[in-house]
């Protein structure tokens, strides 16, 4: 299943409060028997480019949702869009297609964002398994085979070398391409490679 929110954001930092917010939501309402909630979901802000550029976010699980759980997720969702300038839409297994709430712009936009979440063909991931596990200095295969990453390269589109060094410096965003989730990394002086994490512009944005 998975969950979109549009309530126009305008900056990274704004768009993943949000993130987090409605993860912290879903996460409740599909809490494992394990206990996890957050560690095992995906979360993404996109750009949304329709009459003026803003930012959305995503939000998906890779478990089973079951028809009660799917019926409490949209329930939170008519109240969030009911009470706040706000657009959502969900799609996932067991649904005849996406569904949308809220006001038709920011609808749309929450739309647009659910489907490049779930064709994993763009977005800026900020929540991702494995993500919580990446600290210090790691290697390129470590940091591959311990989380959802499926790539890292320079800056360039080179892959980097399984044995280079990525200095993880707190957090990691790698990005949607292709059904891959890549990370974007520049060599520093000593020899290792820092993550990058490339802000894209919205159309009237400051500069």
């Amino acid at each position: 299943m998975i969950v979109a929110v549009d309530p126009g954001c305008t900056s990274t930092d704004e768009a993943e409060q949000v993130l987090h917010v409605v993860a912290g939501l879903v996460g409740e309402l599909l809490v494992r028997p394990t206990g996890s909630r957050e560690t095992e979901l995906v979360g993404c802000t996109h750009v949304v480019r329709l009459a003026a550029s803003h930012l959305a976010v995503t939000v998906g699980t890779p478990h089973h949702v079951d028809a009660p759980q799917r019926a409490m997720v949209e329930r939170r969702l008519v109240a969030i869009t009911g009470a706040r300038h706000v657009g959502a839409a969900m799609d996932g297994p067991g649904r005849p297609g996406p569904r949308t709430f809220g006001p038709g712009d920011l609808a749309e936009g929450a739309l647009s964002a659910l489907q490049e979440g779930a064709g994993r063909t763009g977005g800026r991931l900020v929540l991702f398994p494995g993500g919580q596990g990446l600290a210090g200095r790691m290697s390129v295969d470590d940091v591959v085979r311990s989380s959802l990453i499926d790539r890292v390269e320079t800056a360039g589109g080179f892959p980097a070398a399984p044995g280079g060094v990525v200095d993880v410096r707190g957090r990691l965003r790698p990005r949607w391409r292709d059904g891959r989730a890549v990370l974007v990394v520049r060599p520093t002086e000593p020899g290792d490679l820092a993550p990058l994490d490339p802000q894209e512009r919205l159309v009237g944005s400051a500069p």
